[in-house]
This record gives C-alpha cells, structure tokens and sequence, in this order.
C-alpha cells in the first residue's frame, strides 16, 4: 500500500515538473520574442529621433532664410518709397529692379490698387505676403513633430517589451527553482506561482504592437 501511495505521489510530481518545464519552454520563446521587439522597436526609435533632428535643423535653416528675404525685402521696399515719396522716379525704377523675383507679384498687386496718381494705402507686406521659405520651415517642424511623437511612442514600445522580459525573466525564475526546492507542497506552489506569473506576462506581452 505504501509502495502504491509512494508511485501515485511520485506520478503527481512528475506532473506538476511537467508542466513546469512547459511553463519554462513557452516562458523561453516569449523571453526570445519580446527581445527581438524591444530591439526592433528600439531601432524605430533611433531612425525617428534622427529624422525629427534633421527636419528641426531643415526647419531653422529654411527660417533663417525666411528671415533675411523678409529683410531684404523691407529694406528695398522702403528704400523704393522713400525715392517715389520724393519724386525721384529714377532712382525709384533702379531700386525696384532689384527686388526679388518672388515679391514682385505680391508688390505689383499692392501697387494695383492705388487711386489715380497716387501710393496705396499700408504695405505689400500687409495682406499676401508669404514667404516660400517660410512654408517650407512650417512644413519641416510638422515633419519633426510626427517624427517625434512617433519616437516617442516607439520608445515608450521599447520600455514595454523591456518590462515584459523582465516578467518573462520572473518566470524562469520561479519555474526553474521548482524543481530544487524540498517538499512537495511548497514546490506545487511555485509551480502554480510561475503559471500565475507566466498569465500575466504573456498576456501584456501579447497586448503591445507588434513590429515584424
């Protein structure tokens, strides 16, 4: 009868040390995947960080453009009428031959609507003036701020997948010593610990995005 007890006890551990090494092999593959995320999704990180540097730098360059033609064309156009105010018509021409080519538009249309003989009223730099450059700078901070946000929630990934090994990690622990600790009822309990922990664990795992 004891020989029977003692085969049906050792029958029950070998089931419980069973399951625990299935909890160790899936514990494993889940540990090797969400390594091979973290990196993946890591890797996402470092291209959108690098893309949202390049397009900040794109962006304050194309401003800084921006800023000297504004200037440029300031400093012209009120030289232009200081000359037309004081009548000297040739003076006036020669200045407004050296105004650039894209505030000639936007200047001719402001000088379209004086009255007869006379200068309109304000500036060309009141209503359409806009500046290429400055559109092109407005484009690259958009460029950068998705770059970013996406950097962000790139890295955010990362720290999760990293997180999530570390369970995967608590796991392993907890299956691997179940077979080293003495009495049976204490190494039923890490087991049952360990398919607890495994739940979890892979339950976040599979609850992030995904990046083949």
């Amino acid at each position: 009868m004891s020989e029977q007890t003692d085969g049906a006890g050792q029958h029950v551990l070998h089931r419980w040390m069973f399951t625990a090494a299935i909890i160790l092999s899936l514990t494993t593959l889940l540990s090797a995947w969400t390594g091979y995320e973290a990196t993946r999704w890591g890797t996402v990180y470092s291209s959108a960080t690098r893309a949202s540097t390049v397009a900040r730098v794109d962006s304050v360059t194309a401003s800084d453009v921006a800023n000297r033609q504004l200037t440029t064309d300031i400093l012209l156009f009120s030289d232009w009428f200081q000359a037309e105010v004081e009548g000297n018509t040739r003076v006036a021409d020669e200045i407004r031959a050296h105004f650039r080519q894209e505030f000639v538009p936007v200047f001719e249309a402001w000088l379209g609507t004086a009255a007869e003989g006379g200068l309109p009223a304000g500036t060309p730099f009141d209503s359409d003036y806009e500046l290429a450059a400055d559109v092109e700078a407005d484009r690259f901070r958009e460029v950068a701020t998705e770059a970013s946000l996406e950097a962000d929630r790139a890295g955010q990934t990362q720290d999760n997948y990293v997180l999530a090994a570390l369970l995967h990690a608590s796991v392993l622990f907890l299956a691997g010593i179940s077979s080293k600790i003495s009495g049976r009822r204490a190494q039923r309990l890490t087991v049952v610990l360990s398919g607890v922990a495994f739940v979890v664990a892979a339950f976040f795992t599979f609850s992030l995005p995904v990046l083949l």
